[in-house]
């Protein structure tokens, strides 16, 4: 009796070990004729089908996917009614979907939903040229620039770029040794004058002093000359967002560069500007 448990034991052992081989040539993901053989030998198999990974569908951000009443599948820009199976978006817009030429269920004679690969791609262009600097110019969706194309799925960048610091940046809450794409972005803002060199400035305690820690590692770009030095007029604009140097007015203080441009090459009296910094 002993003897026929073992005979039935020994091929179930070597079945798993067999599985365990080959599960494990599989995954060393190389384009070897072993691999392919097996990779083939596997794809037979039903056993094998966890093996490969499923691709799940994706929305773009901000949107919820849902299938209508007859299948198809869409993404919505707001509110899923889960009874009535439809986006509750106000329409046009708000809605995209993953096949090509559907008429928009939410009314007659609205126009063709366009495709959520098109809109996702669209919104990563738009905000690549929002918070992108130009050496890091791919937008991936978990909110970083990359110097090279982002992952399949577009959520972050390639593993190249994520193991060097200067591969990526973050464009909010960037941890310590990260990059910040806002820092990054301001230092490329804003023209200089003719006859002037362009240099990078570090806000330091005179500008903390006056207007708070929303100065705090922050650097902008500057123009100097033996003449005097200036800021971009729209890097002033810029930070005046955050309540700093919100108490100048671009047409007339000294250290922006329009100010500049009337002392300096237009040769115009001071007059009134204001000729302090802060």
């Amino acid at each position: 009796m002993r003897g026929k448990k073992e005979q039935l034991l020994i091929p179930g052992i070597a079945a798993l070990l067999l599985f365990l081989i080959l599960y494990f040539i599989l995954k060393q993901n190389d384009n070897s004729p072993l691999s392919k053989a097996v990779a083939w030998f596997a794809d037979k198999l039903e056993g094998f089908a966890s093996v490969t990974p499923s691709t799940a569908i994706k929305c773009p951000a901000g949107y919820k996917f849902f299938n209508d009443k007859s299948g198809a599948s869409f993404c919505c820009a707001g509110k899923v009614n889960p009874y009535t199976h439809t986006c509750e978006a106000p329409a046009p817009g708000g809605l995209c979907a993953f096949q090509p030429n559907l008429q928009d269920p939410r009314g007659a004679g609205l126009p063709i939903v366009p495709l959520c690969s098109a809109k996702a791609e669209k919104m990563d262009e738009t905000a690549a040229a929002n918070f992108c600097p130009r050496g890091l110019p791919n937008y991936a969706s978990k909110g970083k620039c990359c110097a090279s194309s982002t992952g399949v799925d577009g959520e972050d960048c390639s593993p190249l770029d994520l193991a060097r610091k200067d591969g990526y940046c973050v464009v909010q809450s960037p941890k310590a040794g990260e990059q910040s794409c806002t820092a990054m972005k301001m230092l490329e803002m804003g023209t200089c004058p003719s006859g002037t060199t362009r240099a990078s400035y570090m806000l330091g305690n005179k500008e903390r002093s006056r207007y708070g820690p929303s100065t705090d590692g922050l650097q902008i770009p500057i123009c100097f000359s033996m003449e005097g030095v200036c800021i971009p007029d729209d890097v002033i604009q810029k930070v005046q967002a955050s309540g700093i140097y919100k108490d100048k007015k671009v047409d007339n203080w000294k250290y922006s560069c329009s100010g500049y441009k009337k002392l300096f090459v237009s040769k115009q009296l001071p007059g009134t500007m204001d000729l302090t910094y802060v």
